[in-house]
Formats: C-alpha cells, sequence, structure tokens
C-alpha cells in the first residue's frame, strides 16, 4: 500500500518559514514512516475547490490507488460539506493521525464539525478585536494590536472556552478509540501529546493521570 502525507498551512508566511509544516510532518512520520510523497499547500481551510494541490493529492491517490495522511483534521478542511464529499471521493483511502484507523464517517463529522466551528469563532474573535480597536481610535492595518485590554474581553473568554471544550471533546474521543484498541494509558499519552492536543485546564502536555481522568469523564 502506498501512503502519501498532504500538508497544509494557512499563510503564505507559515509556508515559507515552514511553521507548522515540521510538525504535521513529524506527526505523520511518526504514524507512517513509509510516505512515498508529500503535498504542500498554502491555503485557507475554507474553500476545498480553491485549493488546487489537495485537488491533485486526491487524484494521485485515486489514480495510484494509494491512501492519503493528514496530520489532523482540520488540516484537510474546516468545512463540514467539503470534508465529506472528499471522503467520499477518496472512497476510505484516507487517514487522520488524530483519528485512529479506518475514518468512521459519523466520528470524521463531528470532527469537521468541531473544525468548522473553530474557523467560525476565530472569525467572530478577528471582527471583535477589529471593532475594539476600531472604536478606541486605533489605526487598522499592518499586525494586530493584541492588548492585554483586547485579550480580556468578554467575547474572547467564551471563544477560548468554546475552543477548548471542543478540543477536548476530540481528545477523549481519540482516546477512547485508542483504548478500544487495545493500547495502554501511557501510549495515548505519547499519540495525544504528539499529535498536539492540550489538556483542558492548564493547556500542557498529557501526563497518565490526566488521560485517566479524560477517559472516566
Amino acid at each position: 500500500m502506498e501512503y502519501v502525507s498532504y500538508l497544509r498551512v494557512s499563510t503564505k508566511r507559515q509556508g515559507d518559514s515552514g511553521l507548522g509544516l515540521d510538525a504535521q510532518r513529524e506527526i505523520i512520520r511518526y504514524f507512517y514512516p513509509n510516505i512515498s510523497r508529500e503535498f504542500i499547500e498554502v491555503k485557507s481551510g475554507k474553500n476545498v475547490s480553491e485549493r488546487p494541490i489537495l485537488n491533485e493529492a486526491i487524484g494521485y491517490c485515486l489514480d495510484r490507488d494509494a491512501v492519503l495522511i493528514v496530520a489532523k483534521v482540520d488540516r484537510l478542511t474546516r468545512d463540514t460539506r467539503d470534508g465529506l464529499e472528499i471522503l467520499e471521493r477518496l472512497k476510505g483511502r484516507i487517514r487522520f493521525c488524530d483519528l485512529p484507523g479506518e475514518p468512521d464517517k459519523f466520528m470524521l463529522t463531528l470532527f469537521f464539525a468541531f473544525a468548522e466551528r473553530e474557523r467560525e469563532l476565530i472569525s467572530i474573535r478577528t471582527k471583535g478585536a477589529l471593532k475594539s480597536a476600531k472604536e478606541r481610535g486605533q489605526r487598522l492595518g499592518g499586525s494586530m494590536p493584541w492588548t492585554d485590554e483586547l485579550r480580556s474581553l468578554g467575547v474572547q473568554k467564551r471563544i477560548d472556552d468554546s475552543k477548548r471544550n471542543a478540543e477536548n471533546i476530540r481528545a477523549r474521543s481519540y482516546a477512547y478509540e485508542l483504548r478500544k484498541s487495545g493500547h495502554t494509558i501511557r501510549e495515548i499519552v505519547v499519540k495525544l501529546n504528539l499529535c498536539g492536543f492540550k489538556t483542558p485546564t492548564f493547556r500542557g502536555n498529557w501526563s497518565s493521570g490526566s488521560v485517566h481522568r479524560l477517559l472516566k469523564e
């Protein structure tokens, strides 16, 4: 079986610097060390039709009967409908490192929905910060002035809380599936940390104790 990887970053700056790409590559290589080809795209996760590299990767997999490997669900797309359409196009020939085994349509639908909601929250946060800065007479453009005042806005807190909750649900689902498939607590700790999941309370790395608590929730 041939495995090819798809890596995506949202901005040209990230693409030029490698920020985010190295982490995705490390995750993929950990779970799938025999990657034959790599597809890299610098595009937002909103519109799949405007991502030629992804479509090239899908076409390659269909032509070669290869399997597409993605580090995390949100690196494929942040749109639920697009995600399910890609799943249908690839006829199951896709794997996600933050979801063990062959994709389950129900579980993937939840993960796509979480990613889509996170995209919406990012938009809300950005618009709220811009509005606040404009009302304070701050000139817009260039780097966004993320001051303590902006970070303390109530909307920011609600966004952060929602994001944590969504990520915690994803981490719990992932841990449950790993446990069901026979992985030890220690192995689950390693996989959660490698995939970039953070603990809900302190936003730190997972330990055996925090995984035990996660599985009991």
